[in-house]
């Protein structure tokens, strides 16, 4: 998967989801929420990746790149399938 700028992969075979640069080897940032079983190909489109897993505890995310650290929780994360059973 790359980003809009420089290369990066990802390795999200469980929680958290991780997300490194390609070249360097070094963490960019990494992402708590998702479930076991990751489904392999995480989607890319406007600046956001989206991420799922599936099996027993299936979770669907979708993640705004631009962040570093640790972005569970953070203003990164645009939404989780965990959102819609939230009451409003």
């Amino acid at each position: 998967m790359a980003g809009p700028q420089t290369s990066h992969y990802h390795r999200d075979q469980s929680n958290p989801f991780l997300y490194y640069d390609y070249e360097t080897g070094k963490l960019i940032w990494e992402c708590g929420g998702l479930g076991m079983n990751a489904i392999p190909a995480p989607v890319y489109a406007n600046g956001i990746v989206y991420a799922m897993t599936g099996y027993e505890n299936p979770k669907l995310m979708a993640i705004r790149l631009g962040g570093k650290g640790d972005l569970t929780e953070s203003e990164f994360v645009v939404w989780s399938s965990a959102d819609w059973r939230r009451p409003r």
